[in-house]
């Protein structure tokens, strides 16, 4: 059964979405061996461009440290009584896995390649701050939803994404950075 929802505890205050094979393999491509991944896309803004542009990571930044639920909207959970605060559309994504993992801002700060590379097998010794959910190899525009009221198996405050598949990526606007967006609930 293809896993849908995520739940994630963070302790930093963001999220981010990627494909682990995606984003090792921009690290090669870019000769990245750091393993603090947060400071070297921000020290280098063209890298920290290419990481979002590429869809190797869906960024959430500036959300407050709480329990939230990621889930592929599609699958509507039960999410009837969830309260929609925002929407916003066109991030790219890069599945070549089959799966993205959820997680805080920590995976970027302290970058473990071997524990995400096999996160099915790794699963059972993860921290609460990462989950995952299986999404179909592909290229992916994503529109991200949040909510609130959400109902169990859910937190209460959620992000749904809607894949739609592409045949190329889409480009956000360049003059945009991840500020311009507020993902707070």
């Amino acid at each position: 059964m293809d896993k849908n929802f995520a739940n994630v505890e963070i302790y930093t205050p963001g999220i981010v979405i990627f494909d682990p094979e995606v984003l090792v393999g921009f690290l090669q491509k870019n000769n990245i061996a750091n393993d603090n991944l947060f400071d070297c896309f921000l020290a280098d803004e063209h890298l920290g461009r290419a990481v979002i542009d590429e869809g190797v990571l869906i960024p959430i930044y500036q959300i407050p440290e709480a329990e939230y639920s990621v889930f592929l909207d599609t699958a509507r959970l039960g999410i009837v009584n969830g309260t929609s605060k925002f929407r916003y559309s066109g991030f790219p994504l890069r599945s070549t896995s089959g799966l993205v993992v959820v997680a805080d801002l920590n995976a970027l700060f302290d970058w473990d390649p071997d524990f995400f590379l096999n996160y099915k097998v790794n699963y059972e010794s993860r921290l609460a701050c990462n989950d995952y959910l299986d999404v179909p190899v592909g290229l992916y525009s994503v529109t991200i939803i949040g909510y609130e009221d959400l109902q169990s198996p859910l937190m209460p405050k959620g992000y749904g994404l809607t894949l739609h598949a592409v045949e190329v990526l889409p480009r956000l606007n360049p003059n945009s950075t991840v500020d311009d967006r507020d993902f707070t609930l």
